[in-house]
């Protein structure tokens, strides 16, 4: 809990108060705007975890206390009810064959993952290019005390952020020429500009 609550002071707190000071050493002495804390990441099952929420000593109380402001997030699932723990919205992270849903998460799973590879974020491409599934283990960006890096997942993810993909436009090709001709015409839009672009290919 007093992580959580020294974290927050370094995200919002002033520059002047013992973690936010940090952050002003690393060139940000403006509060971030937070606004919002999960407690936790699929922990309703947990056998303590509403009682975490409920003890005054535990996460609620104590930052409402120090920041009654920020809405605090639960992990259990509201939908059909109300929640029976102090939480001001929720979370709830649904696994279902449905045809319909909403998902936020992807990843490759298992032996082939490894600890990131090309092969896995060329499979991740090819699944995103679709659709969007979970994440686990290895995270996009690997953190240590001395570095930081990102794996080949996390420079998949930002090509396609980089490059929206382009509209293959119905085209037909009308030549006198005896030879076999075909072409192709495609519209995108370039991030550097923002502006829209026909590119013509025969």
């Amino acid at each position: 809990m007093y992580e959580a609550l020294d974290g927050i002071e370094f995200a919002r707190g002033d520059p002047n108060s013992t973690w936010a000071s940090v952050r002003a050493a690393m060139g940000h002495p403006k509060p971030f705007d937070l606004k919002y804390v999960a407690i936790g990441n699929e922990d309703c099952w947990l056998k303590n975890y509403r009682g975490m929420h409920l003890e005054g000593i535990f996460f609620y109380a104590a930052i409402q206390k120090a920041y009654p402001d920020i809405k605090m997030i639960s992990n259990c699932d509201g939908s059909n009810g109300p929640l029976d723990h102090l939480a001001d919205m929720y979370d709830f992270h649904i696994y279902t064959n449905a045809s319909t849903a909403f998902v936020s998460e992807y990843t490759v799973t298992g032996n082939d993952a490894g600890s990131g590879s090309l092969l896995r974020a060329l499979a991740e491409a090819g699944f995103l290019i679709g659709v969007e599934k979970n994440r686990w283990m290895p995270d996009a960006i690997v953190f240590y005390s001395s570095q930081s890096y990102g794996t080949p997942s996390y420079w998949m993810q930002h090509f396609f952020k980089e490059s929206n993909g382009a509209t293959l436009l119905k085209s037909t090709l009308q030549s006198n020429s005896s030879m076999s001709l075909e072409a192709s015409a495609i519209v995108y839009r370039d991030t550097e500009d923002d502006k829209n672009y026909l590119r013509l290919k025969y």
